[in-house]
């Protein structure tokens, strides 16, 4: 197929948000598996597909997606669009259109896809598609040797809920690592950053990546996802389960869902993930691995995706055949 893959015009692939990451795994599958694949991402973006970058950040959709249809290459089959600014636009776009809703958003695709069974159910009333993210599990190093400490990796913003992994750090007495960029000033200056300096079990390293981030998840005791708001997915969740560490989190949209496996490791309260962080209620680091491998690879990823693209192919030379265009 001649796949074209648009990424929000935000930060260069891969990154360290769960969207950009996701894009950058599929477009790599997708190349893997022999697909001829054009990528638009922002300039700075690393792929081994075709490059088209982005020139700026765009003001509309309108704009991104005229920018799109004017440098397109000749004789696509399919735009899987995962910046929602084809929904917006939609009525422009004469090729097959799959879309990735990666947040809460309105859409008017025929083919959306979302990234859990609850987004889908939320807001779509069941219609549509899902598609779990997948990782390339072996990637991510396996250890069962933990060490005494607990990991936040994410955004430092309200509603990845850094405040209560702090929290049960500070219930428990116990060693928090928080590793990830600051998105909310203000959030991280008046109620995470006193916090920081009053304890010195609680440490910040910033944005890590690589064997870095590698090293802090594979040999965490336990990491924290405390998100407060309807979490699509997670992706966190299934790479530290990769590593063989365990991820204690809130029910939140779809992560109820991702750890579908491993319910005790839901929590309702900040107690109870106090209560079980303390008393290491966690399963067995090898059935989390192969719990990972079995659900959440990019390889399932990809093919189900490559399914749902020859569907919208063969709607589209369905409408040709009856004269619709």
């Amino acid at each position: 197929m001649k796949i074209v893959q648009i990424a929000l015009d935000r930060e260069p692939i891969p990154n360290y948000a769960g969207t950009e990451m996701l894009v950058y795994i599929l477009t790599e599958n997708l190349v893997k598996k022999g697909h001829e694949v054009y990528l638009y991402a922002p300039e700075g973006s690393e792929s081994s597909a075709h490059m088209i970058p982005y020139r700026k950040r765009y003001q509309s959709p309108d704009e991104l997606v005229d920018y799109v249809l004017k440098t397109m290459p000749n004789n696509i089959d399919i735009i899987h669009d995962h910046s929602a600014n084809f929904n917006r636009a939609s009525k422009k776009i004469l090729f097959p259109t799959v879309s990735t809703i990666h947040w809460i958003d309105d859409s008017l695709s025929k083919f959306n896809v979302y990234v859990c069974k609850k987004a889908r159910e939320m807001f779509a009333n069941n219609k549509g598609f899902y598609v779990y993210n997948g990782i390339d599990v072996e990637d991510f190093e396996f250890s069962e040797k933990k060490e005494n400490y607990n990991l936040f990796l994410g955004r430092i913003c309200t509603e990845k809920g850094l405040h209560h992994a702090l929290t049960v750090c500070e219930k428990n007495n116990e060693k928090l690592i928080i590793a990830g960029p600051i998105h909310d000033e203000s959030y991280y200056k008046n109620e995470i950053e006193p916090r920081i300096k009053n304890n010195k079990k609680i440490k910040y390293v910033g944005f890590v990546k690589g064997s870095e981030k590698q090293n802090l998840i594979k040999h965490a005791k336990c990491v924290l996802f405390p998100s407060t708001w309807e979490e699509p997915f997670g992706l966190v969740i299934i790479e530290a389960m990769a590593c063989g560490t365990p991820v204690l989190a809130f029910h939140r949209g779809g992560i109820s869902e991702v750890l579908e496996g491993f319910p005790d490791l839901l929590c309702d309260t900040v107690e109870e993930m106090a209560y079980k962080c303390k008393n290491q209620l966690f399963p067995n680091p090898k059935s989390m691995r192969a719990y990972i491998e079995n659900k959440f690879s990019s390889d399932k990823m990809t093919e189900r995706y490559l399914f749902i693209y020859q569907l919208a192919i063969n709607d589209r030379n369905k409408l040709l055949n009856k004269n619709f265009f």
